[in-house]
């Protein structure tokens, strides 16, 4: 399919429209990558005591007759929040959205972990994690951010020249074939759907 412009406020719209599906989808590369990471970090925790990180408490020692009941089971002792493994596997997330990702763990016993009980203290790794890693999300989110602006991503656009040097462009919705890009010089936009 073809598009003509035939003036530059057709342009301005198209060109508006190209940056919102940029915007999208780096938007949702950088949820996808602060989840994985954040994710990442609280699995790592799972099993060795953590130190206080901002206003998270460091992790309690068990109690004398949580190890005992380890031990009789058989399973590592001075690992905290660690049995079979169940726990450490259930970290998940969703696909994300055009602004959020859902992700943690489906054990509903982290939940206990992470804010405590009134017979257990609580030991955080999620909160932790995110706050721990601030500074690499705001980077991912920033070099998503510039990838999608300058095109660090081959995300889908192309140009080339036309009969009557007439540039035109498009976006296919997928990244483009490196052949596909040359240096434009006249504006004309084709959409490649």
């Amino acid at each position: 399919m073809t598009i003509e412009l035939a003036n530059l406020m057709e342009l301005a719209v198209e060109m508006e429209v190209a940056a919102e599906v940029l915007e999208v989808k780096a938007n949702k590369a950088s949820l996808r990558e602060a989840a994985q990471l954040v994710t990442r970090d609280a699995r790592a925790q799972i099993g060795t005591y953590q130190p206080a990180v901002g206003a998270y408490p460091a992790w309690e020692p068990l109690a004398p007759s949580t190890e005992e009941e380890k031990a009789r089971i058989g399973v590592p002792e001075n690992a905290p929040l660690y049995r079979f493994g169940a726990l450490k596997a259930s970290f998940r997330q969703d696909p994300p959205t055009e602004d959020s990702i859902t992700f943690g763990s489906i054990d509903e016993v982290m939940e206990y972990h992470e804010f405590g009980t009134v017979k257990m203290p609580a030991r955080p790794a999620l909160g932790p994690a995110l706050l721990k890693n601030i500074d690499r999300i705001q980077q991912i989110f920033g070099i998503n951010a510039v990838r999608a602006i300058v095109g660090g991503q081959r995300l889908g656009y192309r140009f080339e020249q036309e009969e009557g040097g007439i540039m035109n462009s498009g976006y296919t919705g997928e990244a483009a074939p490196q052949e596909a890009y040359s240096e434009p010089q006249q504006l004309g936009f084709d959409r490649l759907d």
